[in-house]
């Protein structure tokens, strides 16, 4: 019913904004310090959105707002880069990428903040949770390329699809829906 976006219409640098699915009621939901706010996730209780906030050092961190309006809360900070958020089946994680390794892998994080756990260790960009909790789908870069799957807490990965644009996927019970 309600759309999350990211949008440059405030004139104050990009910003998540929000609207009924018919582009009706519109309202932005954040606003800096930083110059850009993007990659909106809905929580699953749809009571929170997950971003990535850029700021004036070029650098990304992951912070969370109540869909109803108020101050975002940072989840993540460092001398490296977060960004590309999604939430867990059940609200309580936040997945994300990171280079704090050196390159981007994927990792996550509890909603309420907290130390980060490293879920991937061969590369991860965008991560997306099974519907029953057991799986984790990602891509390993954020343009085009295939995408891979392997089970929460073990160690192998499989390839699932071979090619996937522009970090296109979603995974629901019915399948993997995603750009060709």
């Amino acid at each position: 019913r309600r759309i999350a976006f990211e949008s440059g219409r405030g004139l104050d640098g990009m910003s998540i904004w929000l609207s009924n699915a018919d582009g009706s009621n519109l309202v932005q939901l954040t606003k800096g310090p930083e110059n850009y706010h993007g990659s909106p996730r809905w929580s699953p209780d749809g009571n929170w959105i997950a971003f990535d906030a850029r700021g004036n050092d070029g650098r990304r961190n992951v912070k969370v707002v109540e869909s109803s309006g108020g101050q975002a809360r940072q989840l993540t900070s460092g001398p490296f880069s977060n960004s590309v958020p999604s939430w867990s089946r059940d609200g309580k994680r936040i997945y994300f990428t990171s280079n704090r390794t050196g390159r981007f892998e994927i990792w996550r994080v509890s909603a309420e903040g907290g130390p980060a756990e490293q879920m991937t260790h061969e590369g991860g960009y965008k991560a997306i949770e099974s519907p029953d909790a057991r799986t984790l789908y990602y891509m390993k870069k954020s343009a085009d390329g295939p995408l891979y799957a392997r089970t929460i807490g073990g160690s192998e990965e499989k390839q699932v699809l071979q090619e996937v644009a522009m970090r296109g996927f979603d995974v629901f019970e019915d399948g993997i829906y995603y750009l060709a």
